[in-house]
């Protein structure tokens, strides 16, 4: 039986950790993810439009205060 050091096999794992996880996504079936990060504008942004889309939310009546610590937010 073939032994092996768990420092040379951890160094085995770096050196071809990026294309096996390049491979794990490319062959990913449904919905990919973000593989870059949002700009600081992205990032303001959609939090502008989170924000109005609860304001609006608490407008029609969709959320409900249950507790002081829970709510109930109806959404379609």
């Amino acid at each position: 039986m073939k032994t092996v050091n768990f420092a040379t096999l951890n160094e085995k794992i770096e050196q071809k950790r990026k294309e096996a996880n390049r491979q794990i996504i490319k062959n990913r079936v449904g919905r990919g993810y973000r593989t870059r990060t949002r700009s600081e504008d992205e990032r303001t942004i959609l939090d502008l439009l989170s924000k109005k889309r609860w304001e609006k939310a608490v407008e029609k009546g969709k959320v409900k205060y249950i507790s002081e610590r829970e709510i109930y937010y109806d959404f379609d």
